[in-house]
């Protein structure tokens, strides 16, 4: 049986994302070389299927670094409130964004389906509301946890209010990455 990424990553005490990219040959400019060609070296020498990695992921949206502090609510598909408290939104896209939990008693997000509802509590979009999905955990070096949500359909208005405020980083230049 071949190696897998995650085999890989526990051997070079990596990030799995980090060994991913690397396999991938994608964005690994921040990385040291050597880092890079021991891992790839270390990957044919285990055996590691190269035709199983999947196609990068490619965004719908940019996203833009922000602090936007929220209220936030984890409602599951029965109506039961798994939890609420307060998250940081720290990148934000037309499709979606991600947010840090601040202060949640689980701090974490339920296996179910749930909603995450939002609604933005610092200016300039404060009172802003919506629903979204979770779609990814993270969890940093620095602590804590991060979650990457999806936006559910919104109004076109508050579309709108988002699209306006993110024009606002588009004409500055102010990607993320």
């Amino acid at each position: 049986m071949s190696a897998t990424q995650d085999d890989i990553s526990i051997h070079f005490k990596l990030d799995p994302n980090v060994v991913a990219r690397i396999l991938r040959g994608d964005r690994t400019d921040r990385l040291s070389p050597e880092l890079v060609a021991g891992v790839l070296d270390y990957a044919q020498e285990v055996g590691f299927d190269f035709s199983l990695l999947r196609a990068v992921h490619q965004r719908r949206h940019m996203r833009f670094n922000v602090v936007l502090g929220a209220d936030a609510v984890i409602q599951l598909r029965s109506g039961e409130i798994f939890d609420q408290g307060k998250i940081t939104i720290v990148n934000l896209s037309l499709g979606g964004a991600r947010t840090r939990v601040d202060q949640m008693s689980r701090r974490s997000i339920p296996i179910d389906p749930s909603v995450i509802h939002v609604k933005l509590t610092q200016t300039p979009l404060s009172g802003l509301a919506f629903d979204c999905r979770p779609v990814r955990l993270h969890y940093p070096e620095s602590g804590g946890v991060e979650v990457g949500i999806e936006f559910l359909p919104m109004t076109p208005e508050v579309q709108a209010v988002i699209d306006r405020y993110l024009e606002g980083f588009r004409r500055k230049g102010h990607v993320s990455g």
